[in-house]
């Protein structure tokens, strides 16, 4: 009896290093192009940058974790009338690792590695942060406003498909730290609106408009900053 006991352990074991040290399969792979303007005014000044973000992710599974990875990376930004393309390399092939949160929602539990000199750019580390909207239930027709005082809209299905449209916006009130360690109070509003397409499988395609319009003081100057975000999101297979 010991020794079936021990055998069973053994044969327990060994599946679950299996299951550890499998291979990632393949799921969906996903194209995410971002466009993102940032204008900044203070007194009679007025500066603007523009920055493209095309990033290729391959979603993978493994038990109840999902992994994002980067697999390619393409970061430019324009300011001054000069547009300087950044080296990806050390950002390409950082995964996330994601489980299932509440609602249908994904919780990030691990980030990649980003440059410092990326950073300044554009914060990769926080594309997952919110990268899958996940629509409420409905029927066709229906709307509902969340928690989070989003109304969501489910329009009438197309091929198959449950198409959604959203809106929401929210006011920003938070201190952030800037250059010198200096703590800085911003406030502001931000505002989302987008629309997507879902099959059984998940998100299809989507598309948001996110606009942040915030204020602050900063050694007695005050300080306008627009932040434009048009993001769209294919799955290729």
């Amino acid at each position: 009896m010991n020794g079936e006991r021990g055998m069973r352990g053994v044969i327990v074991l060994l599946a679950v290093f299996a299951a550890l040290t499998s291979p990632l399969a393949a799921q969906h792979r996903y194209v995410e192009s971002l466009r993102t303007s940032v204008t900044s005014r203070s007194g009679m000044a007025e500066s603007g940058r523009f920055i493209v973000r095309d990033v290729t992710y391959l979603r993978s599974q493994r038990g109840d974790t999902m992994v994002m990875q980067a697999v390619a990376a393409r970061l430019a930004e324009t300011a001054e009338g000069a547009t300087v393309l950044h080296d990806t390399d050390g950002f390409t092939g950082g995964r996330w690792k994601l489980v299932p949160g509440e609602a249908g929602a994904w919780r990030l539990v691990t980030r990649p590695f980003v440059p410092a000199d990326l950073l300044e750019v554009s914060d990769l580390a926080a594309a997952m942060d919110d990268f899958f909207p996940v629509p409420p239930v409905l029927t066709p027709g229906t709307s509902v406003e969340d928690t989070a005082g989003t109304r969501w809209d489910r329009l009438v299905d197309s091929a198959g498909a449950a198409r959604y449209r959203w809106s929401g916006s929210h006011e920003v009130d938070e201190f952030r730290t800037v250059a010198d360690s200096v703590a800085l109070r911003v406030r502001g509003m931000n505002r989302e609106d987008g629309s997507g397409v879902w099959q059984a499988a998940g998100p299809v395609s989507w598309q948001r408009r996110i606009d942040t319009e915030s204020r602050a003081t900063l050694r007695g100057v005050a300080v306008l900053v627009i932040v434009e975000h048009r993001i769209t999101v294919a799955r290729q297979h």
